[in-house]
């Protein structure tokens, strides 16, 4: 058992149906070994950029530009948007939720893109980020 702070419900709900997906999707599978080692097994790949089209959610002032300064954010990370959808009802906060859909496109991508936009300067922050599969 290990125990200690994670990454919270939603990402680690998120991170465990990709890799059954990944699983399930692949027909052929590496295992890594068990030996109490300091290296991985060198049969063991590590991806660190999925290819992937994502569902962005985020947090947003009611006020013009800030759609135009995420979407922008968006594109200078080369991130094509498939749909955006910005829903009415305002949070306690006053903020709006814009749920963004990308087409598919490189996780370091959206990650320095989610970062960017959590810089402070859109109007707008993200709430979640999930991986989405067709």
């Amino acid at each position: 058992m290990l125990t200690g702070r994670g990454a919270g419900a939603a990402p680690t709900g998120s991170a465990i149906v990709g890799d059954i997906i990944y699983c399930a999707t692949h027909l052929q599978h590496n295992y890594s070994t068990f030996d109490n080692t300091e290296k991985a097994s060198p049969s063991t790949k590590f991806v660190s950029n999925f290819e992937s089209a994502y569902y962005i959610r985020l947090s947003a002032e009611d006020k013009a530009g800030v759609l135009s300064k995420v979407t922008s954010v968006l594109g200078r990370n080369s991130i094509s948007v498939a749909q955006i959808i910005q829903e009415e009802d305002k949070d306690p906060d006053g903020k709006v939720p814009i749920i963004v859909v990308t087409h598919v496109t490189h996780e370091h991508n959206v990650l320095k893109a989610v970062q960017d936009i959590n810089s402070g300067s859109s109007g707008a922050a993200v709430s979640s980020v999930i991986r989405v599969y067709d």
